[in-house]
């Protein structure tokens, strides 16, 4: 690594260095995003189209329409005060869920084939009976995944500008970590040119500074993912 930064120059190297984690990182910024506009459901990957106050809209590749509408709930057995009601049309089949905060938090489900499943008691309903202990099937895991998603578009939101400005704050540390990792000796300068004159860091600090840069270009990146 010496040799290479000694043949080469350490600013360019730095520069090179930079220029090809921010690349990475603008791609992994792409990738989160697309990651987080899409939804498998059954064989179709429904794709973000637009959030408003009224819900969600989705589309497939075909063009078909999913849309969320969000209001307070009109259905919602044994459970009361309910704060959301949620009920997803796609393809024909509709699926509702109800959320509420009666006991801590409580919600219901009624899926496209008319199935019901009710979390403050843990029980199904098939056709409005109560099946105790009955696994859940392929179709309401599913649907319940959707439909948590959609809840997610609706109240946390994360637009195409989010997106951009923690992409942004994740070069503004990309530069700080290598920054950090070949100029030591500036940082330790910018630091204390208030306080002194003419001094020099140890190699202590410029061991740990380093290690610091690296860290900060981590950083960058687990916030581009976590976000």
């Amino acid at each position: 690594m010496e040799s290479f930064i000694d043949k080469h120059g350490k600013k360019r190297v730095a520069r090179l260095v930079f220029c090809l984690l921010a690349v990475l990182l603008i791609a992994e910024g792409i990738i989160v995003y697309l990651d987080y506009t899409a939804i498998s459901y059954g064989d179709a990957t429904l794709r973000l189209v637009n959030v408003s106050a009224a819900g969600v809209t989705m589309k497939d590749a075909a063009g078909e329409a999913l849309f969320a509408a969000f209001a307070k709930p009109d259905y919602a057995p044994r459970v009361t005060d309910f704060s959301f009601s949620c009920t997803v049309t796609y393809c024909g089949k509709k699926i509702y869920r109800a959320v509420g905060m009666t006991r801590g938090l409580d919600s219901t489900y009624i899926f496209s084939d008319g199935s019901e499943l009710d979390l403050s008691y843990g029980l199904v309903m098939i056709n409005g009976e109560p099946d105790y202990g009955a696994p859940l099937t392929l179709l309401q895991t599913s649907e319940m995944a959707l439909v948590e998603r959609v809840c997610g578009y609706y109240f946390n939101p994360k637009g195409v500008g989010f997106i951009v400005l923690v992409a942004l704050a994740g070069v503004v540390l990309l530069l700080l970590g290598v920054r950090s990792f070949f100029y030591p000796e500036n940082v330790w300068r910018w630091r204390h040119m208030f306080s002194v004159s003419g001094g020099e860091p140890t190699e202590l600090y410029i061991t740990v500074t380093k290690a610091l840069g690296v860290l900060w270009a981590a950083f960058a990146f687990a916030l581009v993912f976590f976000v």
